[in-house]
């Protein structure tokens, strides 16, 4: 999106699929221990339905710090970057090509996660626990239960101690909503999700404790606030 500001139809999409990422966080923002600093992550495109073998990875930031998060999104221009201020109850998603902003209030978040919630998963612990980045993680399985995928596996590797967590998957355009993020709400932070065919849809690649600015969590002066659309009624 480099050089051309986003159109409405545009704009839509990504307030749709950024929705769902702020309802876990707003949630359980005063139930974790307090973790600051950065967890970098990939994410694999490649798993998507549809993405083909051409997609290629995707690495991003995750900072947390006092209950906020940010998600930084590379790309031309400056790429995008969401922060989640629970406290506030909005979520602003910043355009760094338009210098522009848009604000989305939790409550419509909330209202939107219900009105797309889906046929829970079985959830099992494994009782299996692993290092990634330093850090202890166990192992979960989500069996679907309905439809085509009826029986297949998720596996999720789960830890604590890194405060409350948004599927930064969510925020890219165009992605499927996953399940597992609202199953596991109140589990911890996931540091690997491998889908039933034994893809790794993300991965936490390095976790650094570190004092961070809070001008990362707040809209830079300069930028300019877009009207938020109207989401498409179901």
């Amino acid at each position: 999106m480099q050089g051309r500001p986003i159109t409405a139809r545009q704009a839509v999409g990504l307030v749709a699929v950024a929705l769902a990422a702020t309802t876990t966080l707003a949630s359980r923002a005063e139930a974790q221990a307090p973790f600051e600093g950065v967890v970098t992550m990939r994410l694999n495109a490649g798993t998507a339905p549809g993405a083909g073998a051409a997609a290629r990875p995707q690495e991003l930031e995750y900072l947390i710090r006092n209950g906020k998060a940010r998600v930084n999104l590379a790309g031309p221009g400056g790429g995008m970057a969401m922060i989640m201020v629970p406290a506030e109850k909005k979520m602003y998603m910043l355009m760094a090509a338009q210098h522009a902003y848009l604000e989305v209030p939790v409550s419509e978040v909330v209202s939107a996660a219900a009105a797309a919630d889906a046929v829970a998963p079985k959830i099992a612990k494994t009782g299996r626990k692993e290092r990634i980045a330093g850090y202890e993680c166990e192992t979960y399985t989500l069996t679907a239960t309905t439809g085509s995928a009826a029986g297949q596996q998720t596996e999720i590797c789960i830890a604590q101690g890194l405060g409350s967590y948004a599927n930064p998957a969510s925020m890219v355009p165009g992605a499927p909503q996953t399940v597992w993020q609202r199953a596991l709400a109140n589990a911890g932070f996931p540091l690997r999700v491998t889908t039933p065919g034994g893809q790794v849809a993300l991965e936490v690649t390095k976790i650094e404790k570190q004092r961070l600015s809070n001008d990362l969590f707040t809209v830079p002066p300069t930028f300019t606030k877009m009207a938020t659309p109207q989401l498409p009624k179901r």
